[in-house]
């Protein structure tokens, strides 16, 4: 296992070490395990020491945002949901006395399940042996069967080519939802009839970058590591680490070109009948804008 000290702080109110770890088996929705030891002195000011910790626990959290974080100590007087209200308690049991002082957080509902074992030594506070509870989300969800539209190559062409020698003047008419709807339609059609449409199934933990490339040079790194040839798997690694960064860079473009796709964008036109204020994702403008049809579409529909 993977483990590197993140942070350490050692305040009067507060103390603590951070640990990042990567375990070899690790639900795939899970990119790390972050460890916290905690240690909140009885005298400590509970404010500065929860503000102290819950920034340190910010901090990671904003550069691991899929990492699970256990944070585990004595609190003493302090509790972590006043500042971090969506982490979740997982001791309900009295550790000293009648009090419970040491407490488990983490980010993941109903992770563990603490039970109090026997003092450990001279220590006045009863061990805790946590249980773990979690399921990993593929058990819980079950996968998606998504049908999707594939472009084959030169779709595009083909059909600039079609719109370029449609009779657009067919869809002439005086009310602009309907004018609206059937170009949309007429548009949706065409496109249907030079693409196809594939079945994918999309399992709960499946990371949006995960496609056919990146799993090939993932098999390629399993088979070198197998192997025991250390410089093929070293290649191995090496080329999936630039692919899966590669991919990573293209799905956060892409996302953002998907959120300014489906803006959606409002248009005034006047005529003889009045005004008319008219609201429509442009969706497929963006396939056709240096062509005939964007031309046309810009000039004809939006006035």
């Amino acid at each position: 296992m993977n483990s590197t000290t993140t942070e350490s702080h050692c305040s009067p109110n507060a103390e603590f070490l951070m640990v990042k770890c990567r375990p070899y088996y690790l639900p795939r929705e899970l990119t790390s395990i972050i460890l916290t030891a905690v240690y909140i002195p009885p005298d400590a000011n509970a404010r500065l020491a929860m503000k102290e910790l819950s920034a340190a626990i910010n901090k990671h959290q904003n550069k691991h945002p899929e990492a699970a974080f256990i944070v585990a100590g004595d609190f003493n007087h302090t509790n972590l949901k006043t500042v971090l209200p969506r982490f979740h308690q997982h001791v309900s049991c009295h550790t000293r006395g009648d009090k419970t002082l040491d407490h488990v957080y983490s980010n993941l509902a109903g992770a563990y399940k603490a039970t109090p074992l026997p003092h450990i030594g001279q220590s006045d506070h009863l061990s805790l042996f946590l249980t773990p509870r979690y399921s990993p989300l593929i058990q819980r969800v079950k996968p998606a069967v998504w049908t999707i539209k594939v472009w084959p190559e030169g779709t595009d062409a083909v059909l600039q080519d079609r719109f370029k020698n449609t009779d657009w003047n067919m869809f002439t008419h005086t009310d602009l939802d309907q004018y609206a709807s059937s170009v949309l339609d007429y548009i949706s059609e065409t496109t249907d009839s030079v693409t196809t449409q594939k079945r994918i199934t999309m399992y709960p933990n499946q990371k949006p970058w995960m496609n056919r490339d990146v799993r090939l040079l993932l098999k390629a790194r399993n088979t070198a590591f197998r192997s025991g040839d250390a410089h093929a798997y070293s290649t191995a690694r090496a080329n999936l680490k630039k692919s899966s960064a590669s991919r990573m860079d293209v799905m956060w473009k892409k996302e953002l070109q998907m959120e300014l796709k489906d803006s959606v964008y409002s248009f005034t036109c006047v005529s003889g009948d009045g005004m008319w204020v008219w609201s429509q994702s442009i969706y497929l403008m963006s396939v056709f804008a240096a062509g005939v049809l964007g031309e046309w579409f810009v000039g004809k529909l939006f006035c």
